[in-house]
């Protein structure tokens, strides 16, 4: 009970400034080390406000993240036609995203025989004798950490003749770490060599055509674009560009009339989710519904990354830094 503020009020006059100016010391130290941050928190961001920094892309400030492209649009060029009908002349290049599920499994798997093998060669490394592990045996795994566990037996799979290279080893059997990760790793290389061509000639044969829209999609385009018009008093007009009969039109016009126009925009806007939904979950498409289009000025960027675009469900937004993607 001798450190409590009840014996500091009833202690003799002589001991009450000791704990008071120990305390008006630390607050003192405290404010004047978080009146140091606040320099050192505004010197940096003035910094980075004002000067360029070596770990952001420049062209990050000239892209925008577009999310939700309809099918026609997902390839680099239709894209970049679509853009470039907007802003003649401003759009510097596009890029859509692939999905690309297969390969990032394959890139993952090797990453984990190179870790392996990284591992082995340290064991022997440090025990002065090979590894040997038993194969179809799962590793033990603390904290994303997998264990090394060597085998005293000698292995009889070694890698190393060619009765071993030709085979696979048995279920159960002993086998070098070491030969065994890496003829695993030359073939995990081959396979995500193998993978990355194939996206990429899918890709390049994607921009060599343009994919048509839908029946539906057409039919919903032609919709909304005569609610529209009919709006903005230049319905006539509009309906003079099309090419199917005035008669359909017509009966279009008539509906909208009767206020049935929100039927249409939520048909619509449902048909767009539904096929999103079927190229997550069913179809797995090879191209996804997201692309970055980057422009040759600011301006540019930042109206389309600001202003809507078009009648699709298109979102746009300004390109994430590229380390977050």
């Amino acid at each position: 009970m001798h450190h409590t503020m009840k014996r500091i009020l009833i202690s003799p006059s002589s001991e009450k400034p000791f704990p008071t100016v120990f305390m008006w010391l630390m607050t003192s130290y405290v404010a004047f080390l978080i009146n140091e941050e606040y320099k050192h928190y505004i010197e940096k961001r003035v910094n980075f406000l004002m000067k360029d920094t070596i770990f952001i892309h420049p062209q990050q400030n000239y892209s925008i993240m577009v999310e939700g492209i309809p099918q026609h649009l997902r390839s680099d060029r239709a894209l970049y036609e679509f853009f470039d009908k907007i802003f003649p002349g401003k759009v510097h290049s596009t890029c859509t995203v692939l999905n690309v599920d297969d390969l990032e499994i394959a890139y993952d798997n090797r990453t984990m025989i190179r870790n392996r093998l990284e591992k082995a060669i340290a064991y022997e490394m440090a025990m002065r004798r090979r590894p040997i592990h038993v194969f179809g045996r799962g590793m033990q795994a603390f904290a994303g950490i997998e264990t090394m566990k060597s085998y005293g037996s000698a292995p009889t799979w070694t890698g190393l003749n060619l009765s071993d290279l030709s085979r696979e080893p048995n279920w159960g059997e002993r086998v070098d770490s070491i030969s065994y990760y890496e003829r695993e790793l030359e073939r995990a290389n081959i396979q995500v060599k193998t993978l990355q061509q194939e996206k990429i000639t899918f890709a390049n044969a994607n921009n060599s055509f343009n994919i048509e829209k839908s029946y539906v999609a057409q039919v919903m385009d032609r919709v909304a674009e005569s609610i529209k018009a009919d709006l903005s008093g230049e319905e006539d007009q509009a309906i003079e560009s099309q090419e199917r009969p005035n008669k359909s039109f017509s009966c279009i016009k008539l509906i909208t009339k009767f206020g049935f126009d929100f039927l249409f925009v939520s048909v619509k806007y449902f048909y767009g989710h539904m096929d999103l939904k079927a190229e997550k979950e069913v179809a797995a498409t090879p191209v996804s519904s997201n692309a970055f289009v980057t422009f040759t000025d600011l301006a540019s960027a930042t109206c389309a990354s600001s202003a809507p675009l078009c009648s699709d469900d298109i979102a746009v937004s300004v390109a994430p830094e590229p380390r977050d993607v």
